[in-house]
């Protein structure tokens, strides 16, 4: 495990993204376990309104991402994308927390963030574009270790913001933290990471249709239905907890921060023991196993 940390502080091309996952982690930390509760509780939307938001701002999502993926493998170099990503995230995020309108929240939520969850991918892409060129142990080990500290953003960030906005009459301000770290990804790779965020060796001049259409090969699809199924699950999980949370079970912001950050704890063991599997056995044998 030393040498894996070393790798990565030693190689800038893994260091930035590592560290700016970091930063992203607190963008979605703060936010995720406290959107429904203020889009309901606060801002007054209603059960069916609040829903179609979480499913037009998912669409919007997948459409962002995809399209910004086949995009960004196009091109030599990923920094622009990231830093403009990150400017979305600082108005998107910053709007919410200075304007309690539920105009704002909905135009937000539906465009602005989905917008800035993309810089997830596109930072993982960078990692594997760097990875791949490693022994595929190596590689496998760098990408658990990244993934494990993203969740250890994971695990600090709603409890504590929980903790502090207890007594506030909104949790509103979360979305000024989550505005804070997108200002921190974009610091990040607008100092830090001159030339980093390659997309490849060279850049991929398949046309935009033809890369879409690979997402249908047999090959590719049964990854991406599996991939969806456990990113909905995800999805509602994170919607409806906070709110039985605060509603049945009577609990209150804290609980939902300290669940949150619980459940991020425990991937982290398993992540990293996961990463050192990939250097004995088969992704697929290993993915087998966590089922």
């Amino acid at each position: 495990m030393p040498s894996t940390f070393s790798l990565i502080l030693r190689d800038n091309r893994i260091r930035v993204p590592t560290m700016t996952l970091v930063a992203l982690a607190f963008t979605y930390a703060s936010t995720v376990p406290y959107q429904s509760i203020i889009g309901i509780n606060e801002l007054g939307l209603s059960n069916g309104a609040y829903s179609a938001l979480v499913f037009f701002s998912a669409i919007v999502n997948v459409t962002t991402s995809l399209t910004l993926g086949i995009w960004s493998d196009r091109l030599k170099e990923r920094r622009p994308l990231v830093l403009g990503l990150s400017v979305a995230g600082m108005l998107g995020f910053g709007s919410i927390a200075i304007v309690h309108s539920p105009a704002v929240f909905i135009f937000s939520t539906l465009l602005l963030v989905p917008m800035s969850n993309s810089t997830y991918s596109l930072l993982f892409a960078s990692l594997r574009a760097r990875t791949n060129q490693m022994e595929r142990g190596q590689g496998a080990a760098i990408t658990a270790t990244v993934r494990a500290l993203y969740s250890g953003s994971w695990a600090l960030a709603p409890g504590m913001i929980g903790l502090a906005l207890v007594s506030s009459p909104s949790m509103t301000p979360a979305y000024g933290i989550a505005a804070l770290a997108s200002c921190t990804c974009f610091c990040l790779y607008f100092f830090f990471a001159p030339g980093n965020g390659a997309a490849g060796p060279a850049p991929d001049h398949v046309g935009f249709l033809a890369s879409l259409k690979r997402i249908f090969e047999p090959y590719v699809l049964s990854r991406v239905i599996v991939m969806s199924m456990l990113f909905g699950l995800q999805r509602l999980n994170g919607m409806l907890s906070p709110l039985i949370i605060t509603h049945a079970a009577g609990g209150t912001v804290v609980d939902v921060g300290f669940m949150a950050g619980l459940t991020a704890f425990l991937e982290m063991p398993f992540m990293v023991m996961w990463g050192l599997a990939q250097r004995r056995f088969r992704t697929v044998h290993v993915l087998a196993s966590a089922r």
